[in-house]
């Protein structure tokens, strides 16, 4: 096929020099720091939670592929299963029944997000 558009044409050159060379993969890292203040009580601390994934070239998806896609397709399916009742509008993954599904079957393919508790803030 010849590209006919210029994103076509775009395409085809990305698609020729932005090739994984041999044996090589990708790798995300995502690093989120919550600094936390109890209002009851005053109490102050930081969580941290990091999560570092590795592409599965040359056989499988790249890490980029995975993160991206692998989570949406979690909600979809939830959706279409009736795991998650709130099926009207744009459904964002801040109620945990949304978020805690997603995350616990991307943890089973090897997409994990390591959380510590950081010493206290003074």
């Amino acid at each position: 096929d010849v590209p006919s558009t210029p994103l076509d044409v775009l395409c085809a050159l990305c698609l020729q020099k932005l090739k994984y060379a041999p044996n090589e993969k990708d790798m995300i890292i995502m690093k989120h720091v919550f600094e936390i203040e109890y209002e009851k009580d005053g109490w102050r601390e930081s969580r941290e939670s990091v999560m570092l994934d590795f592409g599965l070239q040359p056989n499988d998806n790249s890490s980029m592929a995975r993160t991206v896609t692998l989570p949406l397709a979690i909600a979809i399916r939830a959706l279409t299963e009736g795991r998650i009742t709130q099926t009207r509008g744009v459904v964002r993954p801040l109620q945990k029944e949304v978020y805690q599904q997603i995350l616990s079957e991307i943890a089973d393919l090897g997409i994990k997000f390591e959380e510590k508790t950081l010493p206290p803030l003074l």
